[in-house]
């Protein structure tokens, strides 16, 4: 079975709302995990915690990576899960076409 079958199975599996819950307990995860990381990285910075903060910073990153995988896992099923959902599909993709041109416009304001 590959990624996509197995995506698919988990998503059928638990439906939107429960997997709604889960990617935001996820993106909490991936936030707690990075916000370490970069505490760890101003440690460092600082010249704080010796060799010791290496090891900590490697698995900080470590960590991260994870949760990367976890928020993108459950992410690409509430994707998946979208196209059985057409209306609320095209309001999300409205939205995140919203989203990206102002996120454009920024980048264009920030070049000048």
């Amino acid at each position: 079975m590959n990624l996509q079958e197995k995506l698919q199975v988990i998503a059928n599996h638990y439906g939107m709302d429960l997997q709604a819950i889960k990617l935001a307990e996820e993106g909490a995860e991936l936030a707690a995990a990075t916000l370490k990381n970069v505490g760890l990285m101003i440690q460092q910075e600082n010249g704080e915690g010796g060799e010791s903060i290496a090891q900590k910073r490697t698995e900080a990153m470590e960590k991260t990576d994870e949760e990367i995988a976890d928020v993108l896992l459950v992410s690409r099923q509430m994707e998946y899960l979208l196209l059985e959902a057409p209306e609320y599909d095209e309001k999300i993709t409205r939205l995140m076409n919203e989203k990206a041109d102002r996120q454009l416009s920024r980048i264009k304001e920030e070049a000048k």
